[in-house]
């Protein structure tokens, strides 16, 4: 595994590498079926049998009492990514919720607070930083910061 994912592994080391680890996992993960070497009629056969009942039917074209007929589009192969289609089911059953106490709601102003309180700091610290003003000064010496 360590030369299949080592970057600078050569191409060859690193396809020799994937091949033996797909030949032995495949008994360590109980896989019987190689996806690589099936064909698309193969996978479209296994895909028939492993489908539920209700998928067969619906595929089939025989519609039940509540379910529509699903009209068969022209198979084509198309080489890149499709649409999702929303669902269609009704999600009516609601999971009970885990979570004990009451909902208070978010509290609002914390984030104001915050705002403001920094604001008041920044004027703090611009009142600090600005030059101060003239003080008159006495020729007596009178009022001085010794």
């Amino acid at each position: 595994m360590l030369l299949y994912k080592h970057p600078r592994e050569t191409k060859e080391n690193k396809a020799m590498a994937a091949q033996i680890i797909r030949e032995w996992s495949r008994p360590i993960f109980q896989l019987e079926t190689d996806f690589r070497s099936v064909s698309r009629e193969e996978r479209v056969q296994r895909d028939l049998e492993h489908m539920s009942s209700i998928k067969k039917r619906r595929m089939s074209g025989e519609a039940g009492p509540s379910e529509p007929a699903v009209s068969k589009l022209p198979e084509k192969e198309i080489n890149r990514a499709r649409v999702p289609r929303p669902s269609t089911k009704d999600y009516v059953v609601r999971p009970k919720s885990n979570v004990e106490g009451e909902f208070k709601g978010e509290r609002k102003g914390k984030a104001f607070a915050r705002l403001d309180k920094a604001h008041r700091e920044f004027l703090e610290r611009t009142r600090k930083l600005k030059a101060k003003r003239a003080i008159g000064v006495s020729l007596e010496g009178r009022n001085m910061a010794l």
